[in-house]
């Protein structure tokens, strides 16, 4: 490979199983679990955008439009929190 080295991006998704959802804690109720585990197959699955709108950035501002949802490019470019995320970006 000595001088053919290319580095690239690689975008993967949870029906790929690139990610996936530790065991959850024993405290937590069934019902939170089926919640969870319902969501996680609507993601993979396609039915759920986890970045679909509406969603409001923490300064008030709409981050995504009802009815859209970003891009990876712009999952990837984000720079800004949502409401009810307490911090600050890393500079």
């Amino acid at each position: 490979m000595e001088g053919r080295w290319q580095s690239a991006s690689s975008w993967g998704v949870m029906a790929e199983a690139l990610v996936e959802i530790a065991p959850y804690n024993p405290v937590i109720s069934a019902d939170v679990v089926n919640d969870a585990e319902a969501i996680h197959k609507s993601i993979i699955s396609g039915d759920l955008h986890p970045f679909a709108g509406p969603i409001i950035k923490r300064n008030g501002q709409e981050g995504v439009a009802t009815g859209k949802a970003l891009a990876d490019e712009d999952i990837h470019a984000m720079n800004w929190f949502v409401r009810g995320i307490d911090g600050d970006l890393p500079s």
